[in-house]
């Protein structure tokens, strides 16, 4: 089965929300979590291989939570067949760090993955990265505000080998042999070995 490898830079996220927090004050981290999820509608939506970045890194206070920075990449597997079907999506999804672990998402961003090979090919053609920019949605699929950026680029198709099962040798089952039971006979001829036994003894007299 052929597959190509997303190659995938994070850049970084503007004019998001300002979501700090009157406990972490300006300094709210900001981090994303990239997958990909493969197919047709939500029932069978599988999601994969997902990356979290670290927290961003910001050159100033007053940009802490609204315009982040990671330049973080990551790769992707993708099956072909699963990508010409246009059944596999791109998730970018913008986090900030709450109390208790109650992160707030800021943004989502959902690109089929079909979208970015035709996109890469028609301009510059395979193997050169792109860069683009897309805007950040609401769950519910409405604009929430802000953009995040990335570069990419698609390495070239290749086969992931087959790996057949080994048959599975069937050993006999060990049956100790029957103990044979050897039954001594005991001699008719009882006046034989009286003789013998008073010849002994005489003899040892």
């Amino acid at each position: 089965m052929e597959r190509r490898i997303l190659h995938l830079t994070l850049i970084s996220a503007k004019g998001l929300k300002n979501h700090r927090s009157i406990f972490f004050g300006k300094n709210s981290d900001t981090y994303a979590v990239v997958s990909t999820i493969n197919g047709s509608n939500n029932r069978l939506r599988e999601s994969y291989n997902a990356v979290f970045t670290p927290m961003a890194s910001v050159h100033s206070k007053e940009n802490a939570c609204t315009d982040p920075q990671w330049n973080y990449p990551m790769d992707f597997e993708v099956e072909e067949g699963v990508l010409q079907r246009n059944e596999s999506t791109l998730v970018i999804q913008i986090k900030g760090v709450r109390m208790f672990g109650c992160n707030k998402l800021l943004g989502i961003v959902n690109v089929p993955v079909k979208e970015l090979l035709e996109r890469e090919t028609a301009d510059v053609g395979s193997m050169m990265q792109q860069v683009v920019s897309y805007e950040l949605e609401k769950a519910s699929g409405k604009l929430y505000g802000g953009v995040v950026t990335f570069r990419y680029y698609f390495g070239e198709k290749f086969k992931r080998p087959v790996v057949v099962p080994t048959k599975s040798v069937s050993v006999p089952r060990y049956e100790p042999a029957p103990v044979r039971k050897v039954i001594r006979k005991e001699s008719d001829d009882s006046d034989s070995d009286d003789e013998f036994m008073l010849a002994l003894i005489a003899a040892i007299i």
